[in-house]
């Protein structure tokens, strides 16, 4: 792990894959909301047991699943899921957390790199978050959670896509804020850049650089 000092040395990318939540968008707070309004709706408002923040980067069946063990429900865990993705979507069109520096670097990447986004949120979330924030036409890749079959930190969401990108890993760098998310790339085979959006730099030491914020990304891959 290196801390941001210049360009990434003795590199030659060819695409950039980024994470979404805390990398694109500061969302994590929303999908506490989000959580917290299905779990009150249900009746679990002060003892449904889920710290959200343990959940950084993980994939919200994984939430789910370790709350429906504790607080069983007669609807189904999709119906379910759909809630939440419906509250999340509400607040993410309300609030619009989208990090400013972004409306500068990502056009700025794409005239080097291909660009991609690479996420354990479902494609409609992406999608939300791509069109409030004006970015969809430099991400001709996406890859939700909901189109692969293990999620972080499980490397077949990058495998998936690079393969769109129609690039190796090796040739790909990838933008992460969790731990799951940095272990997914570089199992894929990618260089990862640990964003501190969301967590220390100590909990993102398994990244091959730190940055502590996008400009230091700039830097990096500009």
């Amino acid at each position: 792990m290196e801390t941001v000092t210049g360009a990434l040395r003795n590199q030659s990318f060819a695409g950039i894959i980024f994470d979404m939540d805390g990398v694109l968008i500061d969302s994590e707070p929303l999908h506490v909301e989000a959580w917290e309004t299905l779990f009150s709706e249900l009746g679990h408002a002060q003892d449904h047991g889920i710290n959200c923040r343990g959940y950084v980067g993980v994939a919200d069946a994984v939430l789910l699943r370790d709350f429906l063990t504790n607080h069983p429900q007669p609807e189904s865990p999709a119906a379910l899921h759909s809630r939440k993705l419906q509250y999340l979507n509400r607040l993410i069109r309300q609030h619009r957390p989208i990090y400013p520096e972004l409306y500068e670097l990502v056009p700025a990447l794409a005239k080097k790199y291909q660009l991609a986004v690479a996420s354990s949120s479902n494609q409609i979330v992406i999608d939300v978050v791509l069109e409030v924030a004006g970015l969809t036409p430099y991400f001709p890749v996406t890859v939700g959670g909901d189109a692969v079959q293990n999620h972080k930190p499980d490397p077949e969401v990058y495998l998936t896509a690079t393969r769109k990108l129609g690039l190796a890993p090796g040739q790909c760098c990838a933008i992460e804020d969790s731990p799951a998310g940095i272990a997914a790339a570089k199992a894929a085979g990618l260089t990862a850049i640990g964003l501190t959006t969301s967590l220390p730099a100590e909990q993102l030491r398994q990244a091959d650089y730190i940055a502590q914020n996008h400009t230091e990304i700039r830097r990096l891959l500009l």
